[in-house]
């Protein structure tokens, strides 16, 4: 299903963020004729085309600097490997604001 949500990534700074949308599958132990189920799946979103609505490209870029950058030093204190992209942070903002 197609979605257009806007996230306010700060007051001066959102972005208009397109996709398709594919709500949450939640498990199924067995069918109603006695088969096995299936584990379900998260919900999903793919964007397919952002605008910047508020707040400029350098706004943007140095919010996601600075997102980028915590993930990192977060990750490494853990020692453990960083794997979250910009993507993968607007994409869960999107789903996050989408099931709201």
């Amino acid at each position: 299903m197609r979605k257009v949500v806007t996230i306010e990534l700060s007051k001066e700074l959102s972005l208009e963020v397109e996709g398709v949308y594919y709500p949450e599958e939640p498990m199924v132990w067995t069918l109603s004729n006695g088969d096995p189920g299936h584990p379900g799946s998260p919900s999903e979103f793919h964007i397919e085309n952002i605008k910047l609505i508020k707040g400029s490209l350098c706004d943007l870029i140095d919010h996601l600097d600075t997102h980028q950058y915590s993930q990192i030093s977060r990750a490494r204190q853990d020692k453990s490997i960083f794997s979250e992209t910009i993507w993968d942070y607007l994409t869960e903002l999107s789903i996050k604001k989408i099931e709201e």
